[in-house]
């Protein structure tokens, strides 16, 4: 990394958690009044100045008012402290869409860079008290992946804040850009490892299937940006609505065959079935189990997995309720304001 982009990630690292816990203790607003003067000090400093010193200074003054005010980048906005998630996501509306991190590495981040910098975050998440509760895939869908050119699919973490029921309201305020994907979620019962896993290896360790939402939003401008930035970001997960018939075993429901319609106000959006996710959403969760034991991780019982969307992904346009009706799986709807 070069300096300044080095003096951006350890300022933000270094600094960001205590001040996300100083804006929730005394106000958001407040901490913005007070670090005002600081952007502008940071400002002046560079344009008389460019040397090492000086571009840390930099970066550091940037970090404290980027993360008060928002104007933030993905390893920013996940250094939140989350034991205090509620209070803080009415206001993630306020966070500004950024540049690909990519930007600030010279020759961009590599895969390694995007895992290690998902992974510390979801692990200071985890110690603020949020719990695990299993991943998403995305880009399941073979045809629009290599039409984005994209080079393989991607993945990410799914924590208890992020797991909404159907029905009831969602404020758009919350997220940055959502967009929505109807999917088929697995329900863990046994432990997968390793690559290579049949469909018939998945569904022996699938408890139970359920019809969902998954609500991705990006911190990246217009979600343009290469491939490792989609893992940096955890994949552009944000939330999941689980559908509100209920866990269903999977020999009750043809995978394959399944099919949904969203719709908006009543008014069809989109239609797919099962094949959509990697030619059957099993394979979907056999994928990830390899990329994860390329990590050393892999699934464990009563974990979910999100297998990718059956539809295309589509913009969310508020106010307006949404509605998946599955074939088998029932109706997962959620009123967006």
């Amino acid at each position: 990394m070069g300096v300044m982009a080095t003096a951006t990630v350890v300022a933000r690292l270094v600094f960001g958690i205590p001040l996300g816990q100083l804006a929730d203790r005394i106000g958001r607003k407040r901490v913005i009044y007070l670090l005002t003067p600081l952007w502008y000090t940071s400002n002046l400093l560079l344009a008389f100045s460019t040397g090492p010193i000086t571009l840390i200074l930099y970066a550091a003054l940037q970090t404290f008012y980027s993360i008060s005010s928002g104007v933030t980048g993905a390893m920013t906005l996940e250094l939140v402290p989350v034991e205090q998630q509620g209070r803080w996501s009415g206001l993630l509306g306020l966070f500004s869409p950024v540049g690909p991190l990519s930007d600030l590495v010279a020759g961009g981040l590599t895969l390694q860079d995007a895992h290690t910098i998902c992974e510390e975050n979801i692990q200071a998440r985890l110690e603020a008290g949020e719990r695990m509760r299993g991943y998403k895939v995305g880009f399941t869908n073979i045809p629009v992946r290599k039409e984005m050119g994209l080079p393989d699919s991607t993945y990410g973490y799914i924590l208890d804040t992020m797991v909404l029921d159907s029905g009831g309201q969602f404020h758009m305020s919350e997220l940055i850009a959502p967009k929505i994907e109807c999917e088929i979620c697995f329900l863990l019962k046994a432990p997968l490892s390793g690559k290579g896993l049949a469909i018939e290896n998945v569904l022996a360790a699938t408890e139970a299937v359920r019809g969902a939402f998954e609500i991705c939003d990006a911190r990246i401008k217009d979600w343009q940006c290469p491939y490792p930035d989609f893992f940096a970001d955890n994949g552009f997960s944000a939330r999941i609505v689980l559908g509100g018939r209920g866990w269903i075993s999977p020999d009750k429901v043809d995978l394959l065959n399944e099919e949904v319609i969203l719709t908006r106000e009543g008014v069809e959006l989109a239609r797919g079935r099962g094949e959509a996710a990697m030619g059957h959403p099993a394979n979907a969760v056999s994928w990830l189990a390899g990329k994860l034991a390329d990590r050393g991780q892999s699934l464990k019982a009563g974990e979910l997995v999100m297998t990718g969307t059956l539809t295309p992904i589509l913009s969310i346009e508020a106010p307006a309720v949404y509605k998946a009706t599955f074939s088998t799986l029932g109706v997962v709807e959620k009123k967006f304001v």
